[in-house]
C-alpha cells in the first residue's frame, strides 16, 4: 500500500482488509468510503487556504451615501451670503453686481441639456461687436462654486460681463449638484456644455478650437478635471452632441483644488470629516478613498495638454496638487501660470479690489496663448 493511503487509513482497518485473500474489491470499498468522508474536511481547509489569499467575490460593496442626496436645493452659498461673513475682515470690499450694457448682447436662460425633462440651463454673454463680425472669437465656460452642493450660475454673471466686454463669448452653466447627482454627473454636463458650445460655434460666433473653460472653487477643481480629462471616453456622458468634441484648449483655474487626497489636502488633513468633498463623492473618504483619487483632476495630470492658469487666494488649502502639477508641465513643456492674491479671502473674485485684477489676468493670458491683439 502507498505510503499516503497508510497514513489515512486506520492500522487495524489495514489488516482486516486483508483477513481474506482475494478481497480486493472490499478493499477498494473501504478505502473509497473512508476518503469520501474525509474529502469534505480537505476542501474546507482549501477554502480557508484561498479566503486568505484573497477576499470572496460574494462580499457586498459599500453603499453610497444616497441619503444625502436630499433632492432639495442647498441655499446656504450666495454670493451675498459670503460677502457678508468676509466683511468682518476685509471691511473694504465691495460685491460686483450684475450689470446689463449695450456692449454685451445678452442670452439668458437658454436650455444646453435635456435628462429626461430635467433641463439643464446655460447663459450667453456676446460682445455685441462680434456678432456680425467675419471673424470668430475664444469662448469661455465659466463654472460656479459652492462645494459641488450649492451657489448657482448667477455667482458669475459679473465676471462673464466684463470679460465680454473684453471680446469673449462667456457663457455662465448650470450643472446637477450634490443635493442631486454624485460624481461624476456634474463632470458629464460640463462635457456636454462644451460640446452643445462647439455645435452651436456659428450661432454665437465663436472659435472652436479656442473653448476655454474658467472655474472657481468647486467650479475650479471642475474646470481642472475638464482640462485634464481631455478625449478620456468614460468621462463623457450621453446628454446629446456625441459625435461632437468636448475638449477644452485652455484652463483657468481659481482657487480650486486639484486633489482630494494629496498631502497638502484638506481632506487628507482630516480624513475622517464628512463635508462636501463626500456629499458629492457618496462616500466618506475612510470609505471608498480610490474614489476620492478618481474625482482628484491631478490623477489625470499626464493626459493634459492644455494651458492651464491659476489664481490663488492666500488659503494654501485650496492649492492642493497645483505645484506638483506644474512641475509635471513644464517637464512636458506645457505652460502653466500662477498669480497669486495675496492677503486674499477664498472667494477674492467676486469682489472689489481684486475683480478688476482677475479680469485682467484672465484676458492677458488668453490673449498671450492665442495670439490675439491688446
Amino acid at each position: 500500500m502507498k505510503p499516503f493511503l497508510k497514513r489515512v487509513i486506520p492500522h487495524n482497518l489495514h489488516r482486516s482488509a486483508n483477513l481474506h485473500p482475494g478481497s480486493h474489491f472490499k478493499r477498494a470499498g473501504w478505502i473509497c468510503a473512508i476518503l469520501l468522508l474525509m474529502l469534505p474536511g480537505a476542501f474546507q481547509v482549501q477554502a480557508q487556504v484561498n479566503s486568505a489569499v484573497s477576499p470572496p467575490t460574494s462580499k457586498p460593496l459599500i453603499k453610497q451615501h444616497t441619503e444625502w442626496l436630499t433632492g432639495v436645493r442647498d441655499t446656504s452659498y450666495t454670493s451675498f451670503s459670503d460677502f457678508q461673513k468676509n466683511l468682518k475682515h476685509y471691511p473694504f470690499i465691495q460685491l460686483v453686481p450684475d450689470s446689463s450694457t449695450a456692449a454685451v448682447t445678452e442670452k439668458r436662460n437658454l436650455v444646453y441639456a435635456d435628462l429626461h425633462g430635467r433641463k439643464l440651463h446655460i447663459d450667453a454673454f456676446l460682445p455685441t461687436a462680434s456678432l456680425n463680425a467675419k471673424a470668430t472669437i475664444p469662448a469661455i465656460l465659466i463654472i460656479h462654486g459652492g462645494g459641488w452642493r450649492s451657489g448657482d450660475r448667477s455667482q458669475h454673471i459679473p465676471l462673464a460681463q466684463h470679460l465680454a466686454a473684453n471680446g469673449f463669448a462667456c457663457f455662465t452653466v448650470e450643472y446637477r449638484l450634490s443635493t442631486e447627482a454624485f460624481f461624476p454627473a456634474a463632470v458629464y454636463d460640463l462635457k456636454a456644455a462644451v460640446r452643445w458650445l462647439r455645435k452651436n460655434k456659428q450661432k454665437f460666433n465663436i472659435d472652436g478650437h479656442k473653448i476655454n473653460v474658467l472655474g472657481f472653487s468647486a467650479g475650479g477643481e471642475l474646470a481642472a478635471f475638464l482640462g485634464m480629462t481631455n478625449g478620456l471616453k468614460k468621462f463623457e456622458g450621453d446628454q446629446g452632441n456625441g459625435h461632437t468634441s468636448s475638449k477644452v484648449n485652455a484652463v483657468i483655474d481659481i482657487d480650486g483644488t486639484l486633489s482630494f487626497v494629496h498631502p497638502e489636502a484638506s481632506e487628507t488633513q482630516h480624513p475622517d470629516k464628512i463635508g462636501a468633498s463626500a456629499w458629492w463623492l457618496g462616500y466618506p473618504r475612510t470609505q471608498r478613498l480610490d474614489l476620492w483619487k478618481d474625482a482628484s483632476p491631478l490623477t489625470y495630470a499626464a493626459n493634459n495638454t492644455v494651458p492651464f492658469i491659476f489664481l490663488n487666494s492666500a488659503l494654501e488649502r485650496m492649492h492642493a496638487g497645483r505645484d506638483d502639477f506644474k512641475k509635471l508641465m513644464d517637464a512636458k513643456g506645457v505652460k502653466v501660470k500662477i498669480i497669486p492674491f495675496a492677503d486674499t479671502p477664498h472667494s477674492f473674485c467676486l469682489y472689489r479690489p481684486w475683480f478688476g485684477k482677475v479680469v485682467a489676468d484672465v484676458t492677458t493670458f488668453l490673449q498671450e496663448i492665442y495670439g490675439l491683439h491688446k
